[in-house]
């Protein structure tokens, strides 16, 4: 499940962000649960999941807004 979330986000991240760039606008938006935030009990794996995908959103975010 891990692998699946992060590998996911990361090359759709990269499959688009060039025609992002050469537009000098764009959006990506990832869905992730609240489980990614505050966990649940007996569901490590999931939370883990999703906490890497806002883990990797936000930096992400910082990033395309001071290039532009």
């Amino acid at each position: 499940m891990l692998g699946v979330d992060l590998d996911s986000c990361f090359n759709m991240a990269q499959a688009v962000v060039g025609g992002m760039k050469a537009r000098r606008w764009g959006r990506i938006v990832n869905i992730a649960s609240i489980n990614g935030q505050t966990g649940q009990f007996g569901q490590t794996n999931y939370a883990a999941a999703k906490a890497g995908m806002l883990g990797f959103t936000r930096p992400w975010r910082s990033r395309w807004r001071a290039m532009a």
